[in-house]
């Protein structure tokens, strides 16, 4: 329920983006040796996020481990911590909720060292989606005002926005028809700001 609610939120909302990077590009960027590896990485944890996670989580898998070999060449930890989150994401859609679990706590031991509070929030996210997908709504709940309360510290509206809506669909797990409304609304909101915010900086 809580899937088909988000994915069923976006849909409606829709998103304005002025360039979609392709996959092309971007598998293009991650190959060329001539970049800078924190350009190449980041291009390559875009394809992974957007183009294998949930399509074929296998190749997101195959494709984090060599995120992880090359931040560890490079020395970049935080792009480590990336990786450990994507092979969390495609587990987590195979179905292999334990090896997810254990992927996202690493990904969130290093975010936690290095004090990458953005990431933070977004892997205890993940981490409140599986409490959440197993009926502990409890725990779920306990993750996702975590990450809430990190993002408004940050001002990140997006995962504001997304953290909030989740909150909403536990409220909504708990038949708590009010709480529900609130929260997705206030969702509704910080992802309105977002993207008042976007064509700001555009125009």
């Amino acid at each position: 329920m809580r899937c088909i609610l988000t994915i069923l939120f976006f849909f409606l909302l829709g998103s304005t983006y002025c360039e979609e990077s392709t996959k092309d590009s971007l598998l293009k960027d991650w190959s060329n040796s001539e970049l800078l590896d924190t350009v190449r990485m980041n291009s390559l944890k875009d394809l992974i996020f957007d183009h294998y996670c949930y399509e074929n989580p296998d190749s997101a898998i195959s494709l984090s481990e060599e995120l992880a070999l090359k931040a560890s060449e490079s020395a970049h930890i935080e792009w480590l911590g990336h990786s450990h989150n994507l092979r969390g994401i495609a587990m987590n859609v195979k179905g292999e909720i334990a090896q997810s679990m254990n992927h996202y706590k690493k990904a969130l031991k290093i975010y936690l060292e290095i004090d990458d509070r953005k990431s933070q929030a977004a892997v205890m996210n993940n981490m409140a989606n599986i409490f959440q997908d197993q009926g502990n709504q409890v725990r779920a709940l306990e993750y996702y005002e975590k990450s809430l309360e990190i993002d408004e510290s940050i001002g990140d509206s997006l995962g504001m926005a997304v953290t909030l809506m989740n909150i909403g669909i536990v409220h909504l797990a708990q038949g708590h028809a009010e709480n529900t409304l609130q929260f997705l609304l206030q969702g509704l909101k910080s992802w309105m700001i977002k993207n008042w915010r976007t064509c700001e900086a555009l125009y």
